[in-house]
């Protein structure tokens, strides 16, 4: 339903030939699925940054942690089950509001934070739930492939590879 690429659909801006401009604010990152699922900020000065040759040379869409954000249409409302894979790095630590989204309808929109105070992550990722995952063995603040899945019959979540947390019962719902 949805695929935001960091390294697909977004203009680069060029001062010359030769140079790229860095730190690109981000305000339309278009779905790569073809189903028109794009991410909007319309707020001026809450947009990500573009980075380019942020991981090798790959450029990644960077979050500040406290105001940036993008939109997403509620394309996700009406579904069973679901599943995202991220590639991450955060500061452990860091602000106890920090969140990676807020894909979940526990209720609370502080329900979900990636890193929590104590570096753990908390997460409500399509449950009426919010879960302690805990403090991940792998360090935070290098970069990792989360992925979390959700199904009325389990809930799991992974850092590369790893499996931080699951259950057999789970209640599905999102909100955007």
């Amino acid at each position: 339903l949805l695929w935001l690429k960091a390294d697909a659909g977004l203009a680069q801006t060029l001062t010359n030939a030769s140079d790229l401009i860095t730190n690109l604010p981000v305000a339309y990152w278009p779905d790569q699925s073809g189903n028109g699922n794009d991410a909007i900020q319309t707020s001026g000065g809450q947009e990500p940054m573009w980075i380019p040759d942020a991981l090798g040379d790959h450029p990644c869409i960077q979050f500040n942690g406290i105001t940036d954000s993008l939109n997403l249409p509620n394309c996700l409302a009406n579904l069973s089950q679901a599943e995202a894979f991220v590639v991450t790095k955060t500061t452990p630590g860091g602000y106890s509001t920090q969140q990676l989204w807020d894909l979940g309808n526990s209720g609370n929109l502080f329900d979900a934070k990636y890193p929590s105070d104590g570096s753990a992550i908390l997460e409500n990722f399509g449950s009426t739930v919010s879960y302690n995952l805990g403090v991940p063995v792998q360090p935070l603040d290098q970069y990792s492939v989360y992925e979390v899945t959700t199904q009325s019959t389990n809930w799991a979540a992974w850092i590369n590879g790893v499996l931080l947390y699951q259950t057999p019962n789970n209640t599905v719902s999102f909100q955007i």
